[in-house]
């Protein structure tokens, strides 16, 4: 879903618990009897319920998963175009790892298409020995699709470093450099 989408979706949310809340408010204006007026109370504290409901679904996106493949879910990391990022445990190897679970929608209906195309990113990324590139253990297929399981590095973004620590352009450009190289490497290794 598009940034731009959500407040005219947030405003259907509103506009549909108004239009319940008025319906019944004017329902009960014209009742006798005190049960039947108390109801808009009611119906408002349930309309309250309905708007949040909605709106959590539409906006928080998916519920993080237990566990993908044999890994246990600790946490998301981060999202993009391609998929989510949870920072996971592997219990076989007892060490913790990246799981990046690629989106139902780039994944499409054909999952072995899917498949197919994130063992090949895995497979070229296992071929790579580069510091600024990270390791690949394991590639996988779950019920809500394919993951691929890789090292975790711990620390911040790029972005985040940035503004928090405010450093001196050359260190910027260090960082900018060292994730260049990777890509760089990456893209000789065909991923």
């Amino acid at each position: 879903m598009s940034v731009s989408s959500e407040p005219s979706a947030a405003s259907a949310a509103s506009a549909a618990a108004a239009a319940s809340a008025a319906s019944a408010a004017s329902a009960a204006s014209a009742a006798s009897d005190p049960l039947r007026r108390a109801a808009p109370a009611v119906d408002d504290v349930e309309a309250r319920r309905a708007r949040a409901s909605i709106e959590s679904r539409l906006f928080s996106g998916p519920p993080q998963p237990v566990r993908v493949g044999r890994y246990r879910v600790e946490g998301r990391i981060g999202s993009g175009g391609m998929g989510v990022v949870y920072r996971a445990h592997d219990p076989e190897l007892a060490r913790d790892v990246a799981v990046k679970v690629m989106n139902a929608d780039t994944a499409g209906k054909d999952s072995t298409t899917a498949r197919a195309r994130l063992v090949r990113e895995a497979r070229a990324m296992a071929r790579l020995a580069h510091p600024n590139v990270l390791h690949v253990y394991d590639v996988g297929t779950t019920d809500d699709g394919v993951f691929i399981a890789m090292e975790l590095v711990e620390g911040q973004s790029l972005a985040r470093w940035i503004e928090r620590e405010s450093p001196p352009w050359h260190e910027i450009l260090r960082g900018y450099v060292a994730a260049g190289r990777g890509l760089a490497a990456a893209h000789d290794a065909g991923v």
